[in-house]
């Protein structure tokens, strides 16, 4: 394993920021006079052969294990591949990098189809985060995506989630239903959460210790995902880039088009998801 190269400074005057040419990794993102938007693990692995635990994660071409349920690396190889930057242009109040992954980049057995991802990053007073996929060959495939962000708030028992209320889910804690049970009200945290939401809306993440909002807004995603392992997955050996006494830390609110809403493309079409992070804060 070699330990990865130093990550692109993306900061301004608005922000500092900082992302990885490995999975294309945003790892910070900090307004300028204000606390961490993204959340990176003090544990977090930074070699070639890892994934970072933390920070903004580009999940492609499969979500979890995948349609099949049995594909491998967990969450596609987009977050393990070096992808290429294309550009990169600072100003005084935001930069901007693009990066991008092909197919003549990265081959797998588990899709071998023909392929482009093109990945901006803005950051500036928001952070904005495009992943665009296209299906460069003839035959047409199917992918999953999902920008996974981990948010960064004081204490997650003690914030809330707002704008999935009504929104079906599945509960892969719970585990299959049929049907889908239906979001009520916000959504709190005492234990283990994993859920993907139908919905296109805003979602709002409110932190009354720090007295903010984290505002999620996104398009081209009919995905939202929310996620936090809670105490006792947190202690597992397989979450130790997380640890026992991180997991307060933070929230995963995902944009993504995943499970029965995974993106179908056919040759020569693409597909564009948006994600944008925007700090409120709260009144009083």
């Amino acid at each position: 394993m070699t330990a990865l190269p130093d990550p692109y400074d993306l900061s301004s005057s608005s922000c500092s920021c900082r992302a990885y040419a490995h999975g294309a990794h945003v790892v910070e993102w900090t307004p300028s006079g204000g606390h961490p938007g993204l959340w990176l693990s003090p544990r977090a692995t930074l070699d070639s052969a890892s994934a970072i635990r933390g920070g903004v994660p580009v999940v492609f071409p499969w979500f979890g294990s995948g349609l099949s349920g049995a594909m491998m690396p967990s969450h596609g190889f987009g977050r393990l591949s070096d992808w290429s930057l294309a550009s990169l242009d600072r100003q005084p109040e935001a930069a901007t990098a693009e990066f991008g992954l092909d197919s003549r980049q990265v081959s797998s057995d588990e899709f071998p189809h023909a392929f482009e991802a093109r990945y901006t990053i803005t950051a500036g007073e928001h952070l904005a985060l495009a992943l665009t996929v296209s299906n460069t060959g003839d035959a047409p495939f199917i992918c999953e995506m999902a920008l996974h962000a981990y948010l960064c708030v004081a204490d997650v028992t003690r914030i809330s989630v707002e704008g999935l209320d009504g929104a079906l889910f599945a509960d892969k804690v719970a585990g299959a239903s049929d049907p889908l049970p239906t979001q009520s009200g916000e959504i709190t945290f005492a234990g283990e959460v994993d859920r993907i939401y139908r919905s296109t809306g805003e979602v709002r993440v409110i932190d009354p210790v720090l007295g903010r909002a984290l505002v999620v807004r996104k398009s081209g995603s009919r995905s939202t995902i929310v996620w936090n392992p809670g105490a006792a997955r947190a202690a597992e050996p397989k979450a130790a880039d997380i640890g026992a006494d991180h997991w307060r830390e933070f929230v995963c609110i995902e944009g993504g088009n995943v499970a029965d809403d995974a993106v179908h493309l056919a040759g020569g079409e693409s597909r564009t998801m948006t994600y944008e992070l925007h700090v409120e804060l709260l009144a009083g």
